[in-house]
């Protein structure tokens, strides 16, 4: 059988592969997260946030309002699953999450009907994603990266079934509602979604007829799938917080602020959380009682300080976050190591001490990524010619350059980028697909 363009290959093999790949990684995580080979080093921040949600724990140094720190939906996993395996509920989250990892991996393969994947590209994909141990590896820690990842396969999945029916978008609905309550960057599938229904209607993908069921019906559903958390937010701590979640002030000021210094992007920017501890204590002693203050009012600090600074300087602003659009794209991962963070007094910054560069990890995560950055960009600007394959093509760089110029305002550490690494799989397993079709014989038959 001859490659036909844009008409995929059948593989019967595909499954089995895939089958084999899945059970393999499965079978492989849960050994080590039995043995305690894997794990994140401290799961006290999510099991606490779990418990002051639904156990109301608390603790001396557990502020009131601890339960606005992130959206709920992670943690309520964490506390079903604490419910049916008791003492054993962190081997069975870290297990779950690599489930929901291989659910994700195998609807991108499913997203992709469009797409014009043949035997090879269909390879070349499944392989690109195995490839990704540093997914997989966050996928056994005690994150909700996996999770939002399969919100956002999910995401494109729901925009290529919206051409079926215009009530599909309460379908686009719901999965946007649930990842905005797993991440506080789920806003951004919120935007992403009313674009892909308009331009779907510009592109006559939807009849003029059905647009504006299919936006009332996603908005709607979407709207009434994160209200409870929100009502919850304003009748307990008197909050209405659009991303769900008071730490933007937070976010804001460790990605911008020259008091900083250069921890980001070279260490995990949380290094600095007991220096920020002491800052907002200074910040407001002889006003307030940093004591009494819940998350979100400290939060309110660090935000106020950081819409002063981008007032009085906005260039800096926009140069930082040119910087971080930039590294967010990075083929080498970020952060780039680890340290110990002081406070300088002579800079009125923050400094490093005993940074300690990933090694062998690094290098090979930089080749992944490098093949799978370029081939990406490769693979979308061919998918552009092509209307079917941009209607897949479309939602997916929404979300990537969403996400970018969130984190560009903020911080850029790859396992922010990580959820949309899948999907930046089918481009570039498009893109191989074509390189190995030109350096085929012409009219080679093709197995």
């Amino acid at each position: 059988m001859r490659r036909m363009s844009g008409v995929p290959v059948s593989w019967p093999g595909g499954n089995a592969v895939f089958a084999i790949l899945a059970a393999l990684v499965t079978v492989a995580a849960l050994l080590a997260i039995v043995t305690g080979k894997v794990g994140i080093e401290d799961p006290s921040a999510y099991l606490k946030h779990a418990h002051v949600l639904y156990q109301g724990y608390t603790a001396p140094d557990t502020p009131f309002d601890y339960a606005a720190y992130r959206p709920p939906l992670f943690a309520t996993v964490i506390a079903m699953i604490e419910t049916v395996a008791g003492r054993y509920q962190i081997h069975a989250a870290l297990f779950c999450n690599i489930l929901v990892a291989m659910l994700a991996f195998r609807l991108v393969i499913a997203s992709t009907a469009t797409v014009g994947l043949d035997k090879t590209g269909r390879l070349a994909l499944t392989i690109l994603l195995f490839a990704n141990v540093w997914f997989l590896r966050e996928a056994t820690f005690l994150r909700e990266t996996a999770w939002y990842a399969l919100f956002c396969v999910l995401f494109v999945l729901a925009c290529q079934r919206l051409k079926a029916s215009p009530f599909l978008g309460a379908a686009l609905g719901l999965v946007t509602g649930l990842a905005m309550l797993t991440r506080p960057s789920g806003i951004i599938l919120m935007v992403a979604g009313a674009m892909v229904i308009a331009a779907f209607w510009g592109m006559k993908v939807i009849p003029a007829r059905r647009f504006g069921i299919g936006m009332a019906s996603f908005l709607a559903v979407a709207v009434l799938t994160v209200a409870p958390w929100h009502h919850y937010l304003y009748r307990d701590f008197g909050r209405f917080e659009l991303t769900g979640s008071c730490v933007g002030g937070l976010n804001l000021f460790q990605g911008n602020m020259p008091i900083m210094g250069s921890l980001e992007p070279v260490v995990d920017i949380d290094t600095a959380a007991d220096f920020l501890q002491d800052y907002i204590d200074g910040r407001v002693d002889g006003h307030r009682d940093p004591a009494a203050m819940g998350l979100c009012e400290r939060d309110d600090v660090l935000k106020g300080d950081f819409l002063a600074y981008i007032e009085q300087h906005p260039a800096r602003f926009v140069k930082s976050a040119a910087e971080s659009f930039v590294f967010f794209f990075a083929p080498f991962p970020l952060p780039l190591g680890s340290g110990v963070a002081h406070f300088n007094e002579g800079a009125q910054q923050l400094g490093l001490d005993d940074f300690k560069m990933r090694k062998v990890s690094a290098i090979l995560a930089s080749y992944y990524y490098a093949v799978l950055l370029a081939a990406a960009f490769a693979g979308f600007l061919l998918m552009a010619r092509r209307r079917d394959q941009l209607l897949w093509a479309g939602p997916a760089i929404l979300l990537v350059l969403g996400h970018a110029a969130l984190h560009a305002a903020t911080f850029p550490e790859t396992r922010y980028r990580m959820p949309l690494e899948l999907l930046l799989c089918v481009p570039a397993a498009l893109a191989i697909q074509r390189i190995a079709a030109r350096r085929a014989e012409p009219g080679e038959p093709v197995s």
